[in-house]
């Protein structure tokens, strides 16, 4: 009976390790270290661990409906994290294995983002391009602050033709 009892404890504590680190379990480590990232002051063991947590999520889950979620989370963490380069490859990686996600222009901006300060210009711009030719319709687009920072990819402040920040301004005016 000892034996038994034994084993029914054992059982049940593998059945409680297998679980917390179900599908739901690991992206809302994720979401926990995301919502983190508005405290004045980081938490790296939690973001850390919200970055495993996603990793791990996309491992094991990699064709669940919230991996373009599970994938973008991962991006930023690392982003925020210092680890641009793997960053950049995640943001360009959602849109490989997720084309129709909600997510893709805001990886586009981010990965162009990225490259232009690393520099790698060549990069920033297929990123800022693509997202002009496959995203027309998305508000960087549309206000023209794509095409700006295409144009000006590069370029320090001072050699900007016009002020960033009358892009739109001049996009509303020509409506």
């Amino acid at each position: 009976m000892r034996r038994f009892t034994f084993g029914l404890i054992v059982l049940a504590m593998m059945s409680q390790i297998a679980c917390s680190g179900g599908p739901a379990s690991l992206l809302e480590d994720g979401a926990i270290a995301m919502g983190s990232l508005s405290d004045e002051q980081l938490d790296t063991e939690l973001i850390d661990r919200g970055k495993a947590s996603l990793e791990t999520f996309l491992d094991r889950h990699a064709n669940n409906a919230d991996a373009d979620s599970a994938r973008f989370m991962l991006a930023t963490l690392q982003e925020v994290g210092g680890l641009h380069i793997d960053a950049a490859q995640n943001y360009l990686e959602l849109l490989r294995r997720h084309p129709e996600s909600r997510f893709c222009a805001k990886s586009l901006i981010l990965a162009g983002h990225i490259y232009e300060a690393i520099p790698d210009y060549a990069r920033a711009h297929a990123a800022y391009d693509r997202l002009i030719r496959d995203y027309p319709d998305h508000e960087f687009v549309a206000g023209g602050s794509a095409k700006w920072l295409l144009d000006n990819l590069g370029r320090s402040a001072e050699e900007w033709p016009v002020p960033f920040d009358s892009v739109d301004s001049d996009a509303d005016r020509s409506e």
